[in-house]
């Protein structure tokens, strides 16, 4: 299982039948062995306590506070949970890990049925941002008590979720991260508050570092690709005025497409952002075609990665 890096960051079901039987055929692999029993894919790593994160940025703030003393594994290295797709290897490293590390809030509910389906009862399911932002400090957490609209484009009503790309609420899930396994365990407390310590310090330096980079600018305005970047927006005093995407995957039609290119010239908006993980949508591009073709100003567009998923690792 390849892992994600470590750096700091800046329809699961196609058919009904299909993942629950993979599921059972997974459980009766791990549970009854012999000489079909999957690989270990623990074998190679550290530990116990072992640890398995639902996504790549939360690999990276478990991996950091854990360091060589457990095993930590990553369930989606490649690809991020909007387009999660269930298979039946999904559940094997749960049948002996201590801790599955999730998000919440809605973001990866499949968490929870897999651990459900793990044949393991003393695995403990820990979602980072409800546990370590929200029971916290409620009032970090943006909330759409209803649906926002846009035109004929709607914000669905929620938390939103993407609280790792908030460095304050970054720290706050790190911290959760370091309790959880001094819980399970206590021997390597030291080490565990040490690391924690020592990347909340990175994650505070970076912090420092973009503010600076922004405090001389003055057009601050961006269009993102999907909603996700209100979190790293706030903390570093930039305004999102609207996203191309409601949902991420869902892309905008051309009415969709003329209406932000309006707002962008009404608006100043001086940066769209795209994201890698869609590299077949042309949305963005679409978008900077049409403010093009009306002849205003044009905004840059800049990838930017909510998965934080680059090399090498630091």
């Amino acid at each position: 299982m390849n892992q994600p890096d470590r750096r700091p960051l800046l329809p699961w079901v196609r058919r009904l039948l299909a993942p629950i039987l993979g599921v059972a055929a997974a459980v009766f692999l791990v549970s009854f062995g012999g000489c079909l029993t999957p690989d270990n894919p623990w074998k190679d790593q550290p530990g116990p306590p072992r640890l398995l994160t639902s996504f790549a940025p939360l690999y990276c703030f478990v991996k950091n506070v854990a360091g060589d003393r457990a095993g930590v594994l990553c369930l989606l290295s490649n690809r991020g949970p909007h387009d999660y797709d269930y298979t039946q290897g999904d559940v094997i490293p749960l049948a002996k890990a201590n801790i599955f590390f999730s998000n919440g809030l809605g973001l990866d509910e499949f968490s929870a049925k897999l651990v459900n389906n793990s044949g393991n009862r003393k695995l403990k399911l820990v979602e980072l941002a409800e546990e370590g932002v929200e029971e916290v400090d409620k009032s970090r957490i943006r909330y759409l008590g209803h649906a926002v609209k846009h035109g004929d484009h709607v914000h669905e009503a929620g938390p939103d979720p993407h609280v790792w790309l908030g460095i304050p609420e970054a720290v706050l899930m790190v911290k959760c991260v370091c309790k959880n396994l001094k819980e399970v365990d206590p021997d390597g407390a030291d080490g565990y508050e040490k690391r924690a310590g020592d990347y909340i310090k990175k994650l505070e330096n970076l912090e420092k570092y973009g503010r600076e980079q922004f405090k001389s600018k003055t057009d601050r305005t961006l269009i993102s690709f999907h909603d996700s970047l209100f979190y790293f927006a706030r903390g570093f005093g930039l305004e999102i005025v609207d996203s191309i995407e409601s949902r991420a995957g869902v892309e905008a039609d051309t009415h969709r497409i003329e209406e932000l290119a309006k707002l962008c010239h009404d608006k100043n908006v001086r940066v769209i952002t795209s994201e890698p993980q869609y590299p077949s949508n042309t949305a963005a591009q679409a978008l900077l075609d049409t403010i093009r073709s009306r002849g205003w100003p044009e905004p840059k567009v800049v990838e930017v990665d909510p998965l934080g998923r680059r090399s090498p690792k630091t």
